[in-house]
């Protein structure tokens, strides 16, 4: 999602925190509704399948996310 302001990252990384988010593989627990008012459905969808469709890889297991240190 390359296309989120600054703002848009800060509320989705405050939303993943408050849902208990601690690592990608969390990301394969967050459904499309946790996400309802922060993005677009489009965009909520295109996050989601990033971590949860990956035909050549296992799923992301016990990375910790790479959160920005300005958003920290």
């Amino acid at each position: 999602l390359p296309l989120l302001t600054a703002d848009q990252l800060d509320n989705v990384m405050t939303v993943l925190d408050e849902l208990g988010v601690e690592n990608e593989a969390d990301m394969c627990d967050v459904k499309e509704e946790d996400l309802t008012g922060v993005l677009k459905k489009i965009q909520t969808r295109k996050l989601l399948n990033a971590f949860t469709q990956s035909p050549t890889q296992t799923p992301p297991c016990g990375r910790p996310l790479n959160i920005p240190t300005a958003l920290v």
